[in-house]
């Protein structure tokens, strides 16, 4: 979904038309979202079947690792659709620094959380440390796409 609104943004920027750019992006928000309840479904329903293709069912405390690990992740499933669709949405519009700021906020994110996350919670706060990161991520990108969105309407002479 990133490649293609990095592609869609450039194309409709391109032709002048950004009303087109929030239609998209909404669009594809809702996939990411509907493709984050599946990922969640999967785990919940899965998640100790797919531990099994890579860990010994006689290792249950592992199996039950991997199974948390695989819900507490897919549970933040959206926030990560978000980074990548709005990231490379702002790429494509022609901000390609505010993709990279993105990248400062995740760096922030993973230090904090190994320094705070882990030694009080264990293994949850290590499962969670991704989800984290795109939770920052998302909270500089997405005020970085209105952001952009102003400046290329007073860019384009838009109303």
């Amino acid at each position: 979904m990133g490649s293609t609104m990095a592609t869609y943004g450039g194309q409709n920027i391109g032709a002048g038309r950004l009303e087109r750019i929030g239609t998209g992006l909404k669009s594809c928000v809702i996939l990411g979202a509907g493709y984050a309840v599946i990922a969640l479904l999967v785990s919940i329903a899965l998640g100790k079947s797919l531990a099994g293709l890579f860990v010994k069912a006689d290792e249950a405390s592992i199996i039950g690792d991997v199974q948390l690990y695989l819900i507490l992740n897919t549970i933040f499933c959206f926030p990560l659709a978000l980074v990548n669709i709005v990231r490379f949405l702002i790429q494509g519009m022609g901000f390609p620094k505010f993709a990279i700021l993105a990248g400062v906020f995740e760096m922030v994110a993973r230090a904090l959380s190994g320094v705070i996350l882990v030694p009080f919670m264990g293994f949850a706060g290590a499962c969670l440390g991704e989800p984290i990161v795109w939770i920052f991520a998302d909270a500089f990108l997405i005020p970085a796409y209105f952001h952009v969105s102003r400046v290329l309407k007073k860019r384009l002479n838009y109303s």
